[in-house]
């Protein structure tokens, strides 16, 4: 019989860490099991392409990624999760290095589907969390402007990964994205701070941590430039270098719309917001209007 402690109990653990050195027997079974787990995720990630209506544009781009056939990478998989041997049988027949190999491949795997779906999705228009008016619906629209330019510049650096495209993009960075942080750290945080809403303030510190990762990353990619120009990089270095910043600094919008602007929603005005949207004009609102954003302040 089920008791309650095991109803409550977590479906997701947290791993536990070895802290011991491991048998072999122990570290073919440990690999066995996360081979094993892998192949249900990305069976589970393959579910996630089809019901989000993506499915006939991934192949092309996970051939593009690859240079392989379809057939041929469905065949890999074949082998690696759906002939394996199973139970403790299977893990006791299998070799460590064959078990390590598998687990490489299938992560190898997960990774490409993942790529091909940002490929994919990052075409399609953003679905916002958060429905607005006003100052906040404002701001909101700053971020699509900015999440549409930093996807064009993305497309543009890997289609034509040349020293004049890596530079524009760099230039992006700093003339845009690092200011349009320092604005929010000047208003946005003190304010949500100010309304007293509980866990808002959490929220705004994990956040406002992530600034600074964005900043290190930036300066990551602006180093990746400057080594490709000194022939000590490659073009995929810097292109590697521009993914990790696109994709940190969207993730960071979404959790900013869905956990600090979602919430303030409910506590503050218009016109209380309005200075956050005039702070981001004062900073890159020449820059925003240039690139189609339609928000004004004028006698805020």
């Amino acid at each position: 019989m089920v008791s309650q402690e095991d109803l409550r109990a977590p479906e997701f653990r947290q791993p536990v860490p070895v802290g011991r050195s491991l048998t072999t027997d122990e570290l073919r079974g440990h690999l066995a099991t996360l081979r094993n787990n892998l192949c249900e995720e990305l069976t589970y990630i393959a579910g996630i392409i089809l019901n989000t209506g993506i499915l006939p544009q991934v192949p092309s781009k996970i051939q593009d990624l690859t240079g392989l056939r379809v057939d041929e990478l469905e065949a890999l998989e074949t082998r690696t999760c759906h002939k394996r041997g199973g139970g403790a049988e299977g893990r006791e027949r299998a070799a460590v290095e064959d078990l390590l190999d598998q687990v490489r491949t299938i992560e190898w795997l997960l990774r490409l589907h993942l790529a091909a779906m940002r490929e994919v999705t990052e075409g399609s228009p953003r679905l916002r969390p958060v429905e607005a008016e006003g100052s906040l619906r404002a701001f909101l629209e700053l971020h699509d402007v900015v999440v549409l330019e930093m996807r064009r510049h993305l497309s543009e650096l890997r289609e034509a990964p040349t020293m004049d495209n890596a530079r524009r993009f760099a230039e992006f960075w700093h003339r845009v994205i690092v200011p349009h942080a320092q604005a929010e750290d000047r208003v946005l945080w003190p304010l949500a701070r100010s309304l007293g809403l509980g866990g808002l303030s959490s929220s705004v510190d994990s956040l406002e941590a992530e600034h600074h990762e964005i900043d290190e990353l930036v300066d990551a990619y602006t180093m990746a430039v400057d080594r490709l120009e000194q022939k000590d990089a490659t073009p995929a270095d810097v292109v590697g270098a521009a993914q990790a910043v696109r994709g940190t600094v969207e993730l960071h919008f979404g959790k900013e719309e869905e956990s600090v602007l979602r919430p303030m929603q409910r506590g503050v005005t218009d016109e209380q917001f309005w200075p956050v949207v005039a702070e981001q004009d004062r900073t890159i609102g020449p820059w925003l209007r240039a690139h189609g954003w339609q928000a004004t302040t004028a006698g805020r």
